[in-house]
């Protein structure tokens, strides 16, 4: 269940702090598997895999049991540091099928800029409008980029759902800070659920009542 204390955890034991770069969470249909590891190539295909890298700031990659391998990156941690991960996602992929921004600040946002520049991003999913977003100044020739290149942009104001690969995922939050929205993620497979809270304050936490059985760091 959210709790205010956000941090990596399961219903059956906590998580071990990371050692190494790279925790991966792994759902199948047959199994509910967590290990840390750098080596991906013990997992089984046809898997939901949440992947959590030792950054400054935030950033999630997720693959979705699907045969076409589609993907979501879920924010870009701080600008320097989205260097350190921009090679493990190359060789994963130069395509990010869905690239979502929960909050506009510096430590989600840092690699956006590279990720627009050097991948094919196929969904651009915010809580703001690209008019809001060219608005600000720090924005402004990202969002130019978005245009110029037709990323299809998604702009999620209140709550809703969408399925992906037989994932449920469930976008909350927005509309309880329009000032300064944060999306919170929830992902769904096989009874298995990760929740991503971004920025949201534990005002919004009481008011969406999102419940999961891994929860992964906010602010």
């Amino acid at each position: 269940e959210c709790r205010s204390r956000w941090a990596p955890y399961h219903k059956k034991k906590k998580i071990k702090k990371l050692k190494k770069s790279v925790a991966v969470y792994a759902v199948s249909k047959q199994v509910w598997d967590t290990r840390i590891t750098d080596n991906l190539d013990d997992l089984q295909k046809k898997r939901l895999t949440v992947r959590t890298f030792s950054l400054n700031g935030y950033s999630f990659y997720i693959t979705f049991p699907d045969p076409d391998g589609k993907n979501m990156l879920i924010d870009t941690a701080k600008e320097g540091d989205f260097d350190k991960l921009m090679p493990f996602l190359k060789k994963e992929k130069d395509i990010i099928d869905f690239l979502v921004i929960t909050n506009l600040s510096p430590e989600r946002t840092g690699g956006l800029k590279k990720v627009l520049g050097n991948f094919k991003v196929k969904e651009f999913i915010t809580a703001f409008s690209l008019e809001q977003l060219q608005k600000n100044i720090e924005f402004r020739n990202i969002i130019d980029s978005v245009l110029l290149k037709n990323v299809k942009h998604t702009n999620i104001t209140t709550s809703s759902e969408k399925e992906i690969s037989d994932v449920k995922v469930t976008f909350s939050g927005p509309e309880y800070n329009s000032a300064n929205p944060s999306l919170c993620t929830l992902l769904n497979y096989n009874s298995v659920s990760f929740l991503f809270p971004s920025d949201i304050d534990n005002n919004v936490q009481n008011k969406i009542h999102l419940k999961a059985d891994v929860l992964f760091p906010g602010k």
